[in-house]
């Protein structure tokens, strides 16, 4: 993946630690909220974590796919088993429940805070749409939280709100789109903005919110993303791409 941000449009990162201009010198929690690529952004993070000798814990306050290629601590596990983790290590956390796990509990959750250098929280669910609008209980952001990435994906751009949108009809009855409308870059942004940036800048005051505007796979959607957002006046937003 390539990251590019608005303040250096014109360079192109590989890691989204160098794009985000992360300081890891201490303990970090980062929570993903939104839709259209949270997950693979968050393991994207653990892997560059990983190689740069950190111990990294990856769970949810939601729901997420159970994962195939990382150990996992099922949340009623002797918890001495998370005490020590290598250097350079991926651990996830939670409570198994068939193809998917769910938060681990607060002792356990505690316990992969305490052990990690850096913990990566999937904060939010999107059942797999680009868009999403939160419900009321959404997101669930856990105390402690440094960072927040309030993701969405340029892959709904051209499809209408009610295919490509999670709770559309709840944006709908928010005033903010019709669900028969087709989606635009700068739909898109409005809701993110709208649905996630300022409801959570002003519940978390003292914690970096960043957009991140994913899935920008060729040209013209990448162009179309760092225009929302620089019209939006987000320099610290991040688009993700595969160019």
């Amino acid at each position: 993946m390539r990251f590019v941000s608005v303040s250096q449009k014109k360079q192109r990162f590989g890691s989204l630690i160098e794009a985000l201009h992360l300081d890891f010198s201490s303990k970090l929690q980062i929570a993903l909220v939104g839709s259209g690529g949270k997950t693979t952004l968050l393991y994207q993070l653990a892997r560059e974590f990983s190689h740069l000798g950190k111990r990294v814990a990856v769970t949810t306050t939601t729901h997420m796919e159970f994962p195939s290629n990382f150990p996992f601590l099922e949340a009623d596990s002797d918890l001495s088993a998370c005490s020590s983790p290598a250097l350079g290590s991926i651990l996830v956390y939670g409570h198994r429940e068939g193809e998917k796990f769910s938060y681990p509990g607060d002792t356990l959750f505690e316990k992969a805070a305490l052990c990690s250098d850096v913990l990566l929280v999937e904060a939010d669910g999107s059942r797999r749409h680009p868009a999403k609008f939160p419900a009321s209980h959404e997101p669930v952001i856990p105390p402690g939280t440094d960072l927040i990435l309030a993701v969405t994906g340029m892959s709904a751009i051209c499809q209408p709100w009610k295919a490509a949108c999670h709770r559309s009809l709840l944006a709908q009855e928010a005033g903010l789109l019709t669900v028969e409308e087709t989606i635009t870059a700068d739909g898109l942004m409005g809701l993110l903005h709208t649905a996630y940036l300022v409801p959570l800048r002003e519940r978390y005051p003292d914690t970096r919110v960043v957009p991140v505007l994913n899935q920008a796979d060729d040209d013209d959607l990448l162009e179309m993303g760092l225009r929302v957002l620089e019209d939006y006046g987000e320099c610290d937003g991040i688009m993700a791409c595969c160019l």
